[in-house]
């Protein structure tokens, strides 16, 4: 599996900052950036993921981006459900008991 660090263009920058809605300027740049270079947008933020709905960009769960790494050998499952256990402690709120629950059950038959 390879990463590649992409740096968003110029033109992306000044968009990201003129854009108006319930976005930040950082899932603006997010958007702009996958649909420029056709990338999947990994994001939990409910606004961002409907505005890459509605130009057909695609979209992952955080914790399905976690998944797929374990199914591909990125990354072992213990690391992953600490990463999980992580992400519920700091964001209780959106990543709540039963999506931790939902998530662990997913990766026990990874």
């Amino acid at each position: 599996m390879d990463l590649e660090l992409i740096e968003p263009e110029t033109d992306d920058l000044f968009k990201a900052v003129d854009t108006e809605g319930r976005t930040s300027f950082q899932d603006n740049l997010c958007f702009l950036t996958a649909k420029r270079h056709n990338l999947i947008c990994v994001t939990n933020d409910t606004n961002l993921r409907l505005m890459c709905e509605a130009s057909n960009v695609p979209i992952l769960w955080g914790l399905e981006l976690i998944l797929m790494l374990v199914r591909e050998g990125g990354l072992i499952k213990k690391e992953a459900a600490h990463i999980a256990q992580e992400i519920h402690n700091t964001n209780p709120k959106h990543i709540d008991e039963t999506v931790l629950k939902r998530f662990l059950s997913k990766l026990k038959s990874q």
